[in-house]
Protein backbone atom coordinates (compact mmCIF):
# COMPACT_ATOMS: atom_id res chain seq x y z
CA UNK A 1 0.00 0.00 0.00
CA UNK A 2 0.83 3.77 -0.12
CA UNK A 3 2.07 4.03 3.40
CA UNK A 4 3.81 0.42 3.50
CA UNK A 5 0.49 -1.15 5.56
CA UNK A 6 0.65 -3.78 2.93
CA UNK A 7 -1.51 -4.69 -0.77
CA UNK A 8 -4.59 -4.80 1.01
CA UNK A 9 -4.59 -1.03 3.01
CA UNK A 10 -3.87 0.67 0.07
CA UNK A 11 -5.53 3.57 -1.94
CA UNK A 12 -6.15 1.72 -5.05
CA UNK A 13 -9.46 3.28 -5.66
CA UNK A 14 -8.50 6.68 -5.59
CA UNK A 15 -9.94 7.73 -9.07
CA UNK A 16 -7.43 9.53 -11.77
CA UNK A 17 -7.73 11.78 -14.28
CA UNK A 18 -9.80 15.18 -14.70
CA UNK A 19 -11.20 14.75 -10.67
CA UNK A 20 -13.31 17.08 -8.59
CA UNK A 21 -12.64 17.74 -4.97
CA UNK A 22 -14.71 19.51 -2.78
CA UNK A 23 -15.19 21.82 -5.71
CA UNK A 24 -11.47 21.91 -7.04
CA UNK A 25 -10.38 20.71 -10.30
CA UNK A 26 -7.62 18.36 -10.40
CA UNK A 27 -5.69 16.48 -13.21
CA UNK A 28 -4.67 13.14 -11.53
CA UNK A 29 -1.72 10.66 -12.55
CA UNK A 30 -2.83 7.73 -13.87
CA UNK A 31 -0.27 5.03 -12.34
CA UNK A 32 -1.03 3.10 -15.08
CA UNK A 33 -0.01 4.62 -17.45
CA UNK A 34 3.35 6.11 -15.05
CA UNK A 35 5.42 3.41 -14.34
CA UNK A 36 2.94 2.22 -11.27
CA UNK A 37 3.64 6.18 -9.94
CA UNK A 38 0.95 8.26 -9.00
CA UNK A 39 1.88 10.25 -5.85
CA UNK A 40 4.56 11.91 -3.87
CA UNK A 41 5.00 10.04 -0.20
CA UNK A 42 7.51 10.82 2.43
CA UNK A 43 8.68 10.13 5.53
CA UNK A 44 11.51 10.10 8.06
CA UNK A 45 11.67 6.75 9.49
CA UNK A 46 14.20 4.53 8.73
CA UNK A 47 12.17 1.30 9.34
CA UNK A 48 10.50 2.62 6.03
CA UNK A 49 11.37 2.50 2.82
CA UNK A 50 10.81 6.57 1.66
CA UNK A 51 12.78 9.48 1.25
CA UNK A 52 12.77 11.79 3.89
CA UNK A 53 12.47 14.48 0.99
CA UNK A 54 10.69 14.66 -2.15
CA UNK A 55 11.90 15.48 -5.64
CA UNK A 56 10.75 19.54 -6.50
CA UNK A 57 7.62 19.46 -8.07
CA UNK A 58 8.33 21.97 -10.89
CA UNK A 59 5.69 25.20 -11.80
CA UNK A 60 7.03 27.90 -13.07
CA UNK A 61 4.24 30.30 -13.27
CA UNK A 62 3.18 32.94 -11.36
CA UNK A 63 0.16 31.36 -8.62
CA UNK A 64 -2.25 33.52 -5.98
CA UNK A 65 -3.15 30.02 -4.29
CA UNK A 66 -1.93 26.40 -4.07
CA UNK A 67 -4.67 23.68 -3.58
CA UNK A 68 -2.83 20.27 -2.14
CA UNK A 69 -4.90 16.79 -1.79
CA UNK A 70 -3.16 15.45 0.78
CA UNK A 71 -3.06 12.46 3.74
CA UNK A 72 -1.07 11.22 6.25
CA UNK A 73 -0.52 8.14 8.13
CA UNK A 74 1.09 6.83 10.95
CA UNK A 75 0.79 10.15 12.64
CA UNK A 76 3.35 11.27 14.83
CA UNK A 77 4.25 14.65 16.01
CA UNK A 78 3.91 18.09 15.04
CA UNK A 79 4.45 19.45 12.67
CA UNK A 80 4.69 16.39 10.45
CA UNK A 81 6.23 18.47 7.71
CA UNK A 82 5.87 21.01 5.41
CA UNK A 83 5.97 21.86 1.79
CA UNK A 84 8.90 24.09 0.75
CA UNK A 85 7.91 26.34 -2.06
CA UNK A 86 11.17 28.14 -3.74
CA UNK A 87 10.39 31.17 -6.12
CA UNK A 88 11.96 32.32 -9.45
CA UNK A 89 13.85 35.12 -7.43
CA UNK A 90 15.07 32.73 -4.80
CA UNK A 91 13.36 33.32 -2.25
CA UNK A 92 12.20 30.29 -0.21
CA UNK A 93 9.12 29.71 1.76
CA UNK A 94 8.14 26.68 4.39
CA UNK A 95 4.07 25.77 4.53
CA UNK A 96 4.29 23.84 7.98
CA UNK A 97 1.60 20.74 8.04
CA UNK A 98 0.17 20.46 11.23
CA UNK A 99 -1.38 17.07 12.10
CA UNK A 100 -5.33 18.33 12.75
CA UNK A 101 -5.14 21.62 10.96
CA UNK A 102 -4.87 21.23 7.69
CA UNK A 103 -3.84 17.51 6.95
CA UNK A 104 -5.48 14.84 9.14
CA UNK A 105 -5.05 11.17 8.52
CA UNK A 106 -6.78 8.51 5.65
CA UNK A 107 -8.61 6.12 7.76
CA UNK A 108 -12.24 8.30 8.52
CA UNK A 109 -11.17 11.23 7.70
CA UNK A 110 -15.13 12.53 7.63
CA UNK A 111 -14.76 12.22 11.03
CA UNK A 112 -11.80 14.48 11.74
CA UNK A 113 -12.22 17.93 12.06
CA UNK A 114 -9.76 20.26 10.64
CA UNK A 115 -9.33 23.91 11.39
CA UNK A 116 -7.63 25.08 7.43
CA UNK A 117 -8.48 21.85 5.35
CA UNK A 118 -11.96 20.16 4.32
CA UNK A 119 -12.77 16.58 3.34
CA UNK A 120 -11.80 16.31 -0.30
CA UNK A 121 -12.48 12.88 -0.79
CA UNK A 122 -13.52 9.60 0.44
CA UNK A 123 -14.10 5.90 -0.25
CA UNK A 124 -15.14 3.05 2.01
CA UNK A 125 -12.31 0.19 0.77
CA UNK A 126 -14.65 -2.98 1.96
CA UNK A 127 -12.84 -2.16 6.42
CA UNK A 128 -13.48 1.59 6.73
CA UNK A 129 -14.12 5.13 5.20
CA UNK A 130 -10.46 6.39 3.60
CA UNK A 131 -9.83 9.65 2.00
CA UNK A 132 -7.93 12.81 2.03
CA UNK A 133 -8.00 16.45 2.55
CA UNK A 134 -8.12 19.53 0.60
CA UNK A 135 -5.84 22.16 2.17
CA UNK A 136 -5.99 25.69 0.35
CA UNK A 137 -2.95 28.07 0.85
CA UNK A 138 -2.69 31.36 -0.34
CA UNK A 139 0.21 32.67 -1.88
CA UNK A 140 1.54 35.77 -0.16
CA UNK A 141 4.08 36.44 -3.30
CA UNK A 142 1.50 36.50 -6.14
CA UNK A 143 3.65 38.16 -8.13
CA UNK A 144 6.61 36.21 -7.95
CA UNK A 145 6.74 32.91 -10.12
CA UNK A 146 6.62 29.44 -8.21
CA UNK A 147 9.54 27.37 -9.53
CA UNK A 148 8.58 24.81 -7.38
CA UNK A 149 7.46 22.43 -4.30
CA UNK A 150 8.95 20.05 -2.48
CA UNK A 151 6.87 18.03 0.49
CA UNK A 152 9.33 17.50 3.37
CA UNK A 153 8.76 15.17 6.54
CA UNK A 154 9.31 15.74 10.02
CA UNK A 155 9.30 12.67 11.47
CA UNK A 156 7.74 9.41 11.18
CA UNK A 157 4.27 10.18 9.86
CA UNK A 158 3.83 9.12 6.35
CA UNK A 159 3.07 12.26 3.94
CA UNK A 160 0.63 11.35 0.84
CA UNK A 161 0.51 14.39 -1.95
CA UNK A 162 -2.25 12.87 -3.78
CA UNK A 163 -2.55 15.95 -6.16
CA UNK A 164 -1.46 19.53 -6.44
CA UNK A 165 -3.03 22.00 -8.53
CA UNK A 166 -2.88 25.68 -8.63
CA UNK A 167 -4.79 29.19 -9.48
CA UNK A 168 -2.60 31.26 -11.69
CA UNK A 169 -1.96 35.07 -10.27
CA UNK A 170 -3.10 37.79 -12.80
Amino acid sequence: GWSDQGPENDLHQFPVGTQRFAGTLFRIVDPAKNGGRSCVVVAKNPDMKFKEVSRPIRLGFKASRLMFLHTTAWDDKNPVGAYRVEYESGNVLEIPLAFGENIGGWWNPSSQKLSSADCGWTVHDGKRLIGAFLFNWKNPRPQDPIRSVTLCSNGKTVIGLLGLTAEQAR
